[in-house]
Order: C-alpha cells, then structure tokens, then sequence
C-alpha cells in the first residue's frame, strides 16, 4: 500500500513538472487585462445544460472564444464575462443560478492553482493560497481582504468598483458557494460557516441558499463575508501532501509573476522585500526607487484598488511564515527581517495574521 501510494505522489510530481514546462512557454501578454480563468465559463455551460438549454448558442452570442472548450488554461476578458454571466442568468430564468454553477466548479477547472488547492494541509493554507493566487482566478473584483479577526476566519470580497446594472450576483453567490464546497470536499460534508452575509438583496428562493451554507444568510450587506471558526480551519487535512502543494505552487508562482510582471503593485511589493530588512521601508523611500512620489505613487495604487499599507502588510505577513517554517529562522531574526521595533509588536501582528502567537504556530 505504502509502495503504491509513493508510486502515485512519484506521478503526481512529474505531471505537475511537465505542466510546469508547458506553462513557461505559453504566457500571453493579454493576461495583463481584466480577465477570468476560463474554468468559470465551463461551469457554466455545464449549470446551462443541466437546465436544458443550448450552452453553446449562448456562448457564441455572447462572444466567447471557442477555445475555451479545449484549452485549460484559455482566459476571458472581463466585459465578455460579465456580458455571459447576465445571459446566462437571463436564459436560466433561476435567481440562485450562482448556487447551481458552484456544483460544476472543481478544484481541477482552476488549473495548477485548484490543484494546489485541493493538496493544501489545512483549510488554513487553502484559504490563503487562494488569496496568494486569486489574480489566476480572475482579476475582476476588489483586492483581497482575508483574515483573522480575533477566533475567527473572515473571507471578505465585492466589487472592486460600483458594480453596472447589467451586472447580476450570480459571480459571487458562485465564488461563495465554491469555496464552502471544497471545503466540504475536503474537511466532510457536515462542515459549514459560521456566518454568511451577501451584497444582494435577499431571493425569493432564500431558503436555497440557507439550506446550502446550513446557517441563515444576511442580505444587503456591504460585503459578501464568510466566517469561519478558526481552530477548525488550522486542523490538518488526512488529504494534505505539502511537497505536492509546493511543486503546484512553483506553477501558480511562475504563472502569476508572468501576470503581475508590469503591474505596479508587484514591483512596490519587489521594493518593500529589498527595504524590509535596512530598516528604511518608508513609502517615500518606495516612491524614490519607482522615480515618483509618494502622493503619485498612493495615487496610482488606489486606482488600481491597492495602497501602500495594505502592500506593506501582505509582503510582511507572507515573509513571516517563510522565515518562520520553510527557512527556521528564529522569531528575533524574523521581527528584525520584517522590520518590526520589538517581538511584543511582531507577535500581535502575527495573531492578526494568523490567529495564533508564533511561538505557539511553531509547536504546532
């Protein structure tokens, strides 16, 4: 059994190698765009056809790419999405059509990413994998705002911008409903949030969506918002292969550097490694660097949904645990790489991050 078992983590590791190989060569600049992983597309055609309609007839009226049907890793941009979302709504006639999208959405639709998904240890490093890479997923929304918030996961997303009238809630009761479903897959089919709260008004059919997340839902709230209990998402998963999640990382990584290459959030982010460790990571001194200033430089990042703050707290909190776990640096010398006064500071800081002391994340 044991022999048998190495043998296919042995084929894992060299399928996942020659999608690695595959994916170095076929970058394509149009990724820089607003854009969606086609795996969304394909989980609607599937919801379409499961209500007896003509998913490719919709699709070409919409203007969608014909190879999404046989690429794996096509991409659609924003407009032709959303446009194919309000179609598909629309034929649907289901105003909980998000819902049954969400049960064609498996981990594979999402690539190297869904795989590295499914491989995660924890429900923990699920959810903050998929916030490392959602840009793989789509890049149409708000930047991502996940975290602890004392015992408690928070998930928290919408709409970058005011949302237009032609777009409907159906992406988001998707997206929402895709991630209690891997987790379900995952952790058991009992396992549910401890809330659930939606920016739409609440559906004539809302008992569809209580009897799906097993808690009552909360409508016109000002973000979609799920919450989960944090003990539980840190337990570990007898599914977890972390050498397996890392080699599918080294994809998604390589994948969203190719994305981000000309983005300047990733080149604050570069500049904020480089300074974090001199003590001098001020943003002015960021803006300098970038040849601008610092009131240009929050300027352009707001209107690309970002700040320096936010910037400046994401590489922080990614750096400790790569110090901490994968390069066993001690908890002194990773509060002085990350810039921190004093360990009280970088210890209430890591709580924020990761609901524990690190001290207490390392005997774990």
């Amino acid at each position: 059994m044991k022999a048998m078992l190495l043998n296919q983590f042995s084929l894992s590791v060299i399928y996942a190698n020659l999608i690695l190989r595959h994916m170095l060569n076929r970058f394509d600049q149009s990724l820089l765009q607003r854009s969606t992983h086609c795996g969304w597309a394909k989980a609607i055609a599937r919801a379409l056809d499961s209500y007896g309609l003509d998913s490719r007839a919709i699709f070409d009226h919409c203007g969608v790419d014909n190879r999404v049907w046989t690429k794996s890793d096509e991409r659609i941009d924003g407009d032709t999405m959303l446009t194919l979302w309000q179609q598909a709504v629309i034929a649907s006639e289901d105003e909980c059509f998000g819902l049954r999208v969400s049960q064609f959405v498996l981990p594979s639709n999402l690539d190297a990413l869904g795989h590295g998904l499914w491989a995660s240890e924890s429900l923990e490093q699920m959810f903050f994998r998929l916030a490392r890479y959602r840009q793989l997923v789509s890049s149409y929304g708000n930047d991502d705002n996940s975290g602890y918030e004392g015992d408690e996961f928070h998930i928290r997303f919408g709409y970058a911008d005011e949302p237009p009238e032609s777009v409907f809630d159906a992406p988001f009761d998707t997206f929402s409903c895709f991630i209690v479903r891997i987790c379900r897959q995952l952790k058991g089919e009992d396992f549910h949030p401890l809330r659930a709260e939606f920016i739409r008004d609440k559906p004539k059919a809302s008992d569809h969506f209580s009897a799906f997340f097993q808690v009552p839902v909360r409508y016109s709230a000002p973000n979609y918002l799920l919450v989960f209990d944090g003990a539980a998402i840190r337990e570990k998963l007898l599914s977890g292969n972390n050498e397996l999640a890392q080699t599918f990382d080294q994809m998604s990584e390589h994948y969203l550097s190719q994305y981000e290459a000309l983005s300047l959030p990733m080149q604050v982010k570069e500049i904020i490694k480089e300074l974090l460790p001199k003590g001098d990571c001020k943003q002015e001194n960021v803006a300098a660097k970038l040849g601008t200033s610092a009131r240009k430089l929050q300027y352009e990042l707001k209107t690309l949904n970002h700040s320096y703050k936010s910037l400046h707290e994401e590489v922080r909190r990614e750096l400790a645990l790569i110090y901490l776990e994968k390069q066993g640096l001690s908890i002194s010398e990773t509060c002085f790489r990350l810039g921190f006064k004093d360990t009280s500071n970088f210890t209430r800081a890591f709580r924020r991050w990761y609901g524990q002391s690190p001290t207490k994340r390392l005997k774990s």
